[in-house]
């Protein structure tokens, strides 16, 4: 079975919760759950010597060996040390296709009277998307007020319509997962 046919199997199945449902997509997503150890891919320290994965600034996965030196801090630092080549791949593909939709956006906004997100303004509608787990769609929230942590998420109402017309289910996937999910 496909990955994406298991993400929707588990977002159309009456037998889990919406709690459920976003524990099952993690596990799909190779994230463990060890009562012992929080565990976040990116995240983990390995003990010296042991071999880790990373993504090197050209987009290479590359193994290397942990050595407690400033390019190992900085990679752990940066959320690059990952226990498996398959962690670090997801991660890429994440990585690609947040450009894609930050880019897509931005250039949107400009294309739309130069769009900019302005917190003085509290009359200014801020649009941002997200996977409604219980309508089981991607939704858009508006705000005026609170800000999240990135701007460049932000978009106005114009924006919206051309946003799923560019990416499509492409955007729906990665709202849900967080993961770019090849076919």
């Amino acid at each position: 079975m496909k990955i994406k046919e298991r993400i929707n199997e588990i977002l159309d199945s009456s037998c889990f919760n919406r709690e459920e449902k976003a524990r099952q997509l993690f596990k799909l997503l190779d994230k463990k759950e060890d009562e012992n150890e929080i565990y976040v891919p990116g995240y983990w320290e390995p003990e010296e010597d042991e071999e880790y994965w990373t993504i090197a600034d050209n987009a290479e996965i590359l193994k290397d060996q942990w050595e407690n030196l400033d390019i190992d801090t900085t990679r752990l630092l940066m959320g690059m040390v990952f226990k498996t080549k398959a962690e670090a791949e997801h991660h890429l593909e994440y990585l690609e296709a947040y450009k894609k939709y930050v880019l897509t956006i931005a250039r949107l906004n400009k294309e739309n009277d130069d769009w900019k997100v302005d917190w003085e303004d509290n009359n200014q509608s801020k649009y941002r998307c997200y996977y409604n787990f219980h309508d089981k769609e991607l939704s858009f929230s508006c705000n005026s007020i609170f800000m999240c942590v990135d701007d460049r998420e932000y978009f106005c109402q114009e924006t919206e319509a051309q946003l799923i017309e560019e990416l499509g289910e492409e955007l729906t996937i990665l709202a849900v997962t967080g993961k770019k999910i090849k076919n």
